[in-house]
């Protein structure tokens, strides 16, 4: 994770805690859209299949959405601060 996003984040979590405003950040790994397909055909030398996108560390759009949907939910109201990585684990290892 990039300190500077970290320190942002919670810099402004704390800064405006006390107005009711929360602040999180979402580090998405990579996501299938338009641009991605595009890539790939390039670099594949081909159009892609369904096969190609078949890999854990790919999200879609709306699988991205969810999460931010979540964390500006009121049931996830206490999370504040927090720089969250969205990527199926991909970060990990």
């Amino acid at each position: 994770m990039k300190a500077a996003l970290n320190n942002l984040t919670q810099g402004f979590a704390l800064e405006y805690r006390s107005a009711g405003v929360r602040v999180n950040a979402v580090m998405p790994g990579g996501v299938r859209t338009s641009l991605t397909e595009s890539w790939l055909e390039t670099h594949l030398g081909r159009k892609t299949s369904e096969l190609d996108f078949n890999i854990p560390s790919l999200a879609t759009p709306a699988q991205i959405a969810k999460v931010i949907a979540a964390l500006a939910s009121d049931e996830l109201a206490w999370v504040n601060g927090v720089t969250l990585p969205v990527d199926g684990g991909y970060s990990l290892g």
